[in-house]
C-alpha cells in the first residue's frame, strides 16, 4: 500500500540506483609468509576485525567485520597486509522502502559513535554525506533522501534516521 503513496519517490530512487556505476570491493588480506605475529595490526584495528590464529601465530582478517579503514596496512612492519580489489557484484541492492512518516526522513550521524571510517560516503546515492573541515562526517539534509544505505554500511551504528516534523 505504501508503494502506491510514493510512486514518484520510488521511481527516482530506482533511477539513481540504476545510474550508479558498479564499485569494486576492497578486501584486506594477510600474506602469512610475511606475517611475524607481532600483533600491531590487531591492536590498531578499531573494530576487532583482526585476530591471531592460535595454530599459526599469524594475523587473520575477518572480512565481515573489517571496515576498510586502512590503519593496518602502513602499520605492518613486514608489509604482510595488503588490499586486493575484487570484481564488482552482479547484484544490485534496492534502497529501503520509503517510510510511512508524515515528514521527510533524513540521516544523522552521531559524532560520539562515528569512527570516521568513511564507508558511508561512497554508498550515498545522492552525495549527501561529506567530510567537514574539522574531519567529522556530516549529512547535507537538502540532498539526503532517507534511503538508509549509509545506516546499513556503518560498522558502529553511528547513523540514525530521523523524521522532520511537519507543523500544521
Amino acid at each position: 500500500m505504501s508503494l502506491l503513496r510514493f510512486p514518484c519517490e520510488i521511481l527516482a530512487l530506482i533511477a539513481i540506483l540504476i545510474s550508479l556505476p558498479a564499485l569494486a570491493q576492497e578486501i584486506y588480506k594477510v600474506e602469512s609468509k610475511r606475517c611475524i605475529g607481532c600483533r600491531i595490526c590487531k591492536e590498531l584495528c578499531p573494530v576487532g576485525a583482526i585476530s591471531i590464529d592460535p595454530s599459526t601465530g599469524k594475523a587473520v582478517i575477518d572480512t565481515a567485520k573489517c571496515i576498510k579503514c586502512g590503519k593496518c596496512v602502513p602499520a605492518c612492519p613486514m608489509h604482510a597486509i595488503y588490499v586486493e580489489q575484487s570484481e564488482p557484484s552482479d547484484t544490485t541492492e534496492v534502497a529501503a522502502e520509503p517510510t510511512k512518516a508524515k515528514g521527510k526522513v533524513f540521516a544523522r550521524i552521531d559524532q560520539k559513535k562515528c569512527i570516521r571510517c568513511r564507508r558511508c560516503i561512497p554508498v550515498c546515492p545522492t552525495g549527501a554525506i561529506y567530510v567537514d573541515r574539522d574531519g567529522s562526517i556530516k549529512v547535507d539534509t537538502t540532498k539526503c533522501i532517507g534511503c538508509g544505505e549509509c545506516k546499513k554500511t556503518c560498522p558502529v551504528d553511528a547513523v540514525e534516521l530521523f523524521e522532520e516534523k511537519i507543523v500544521k
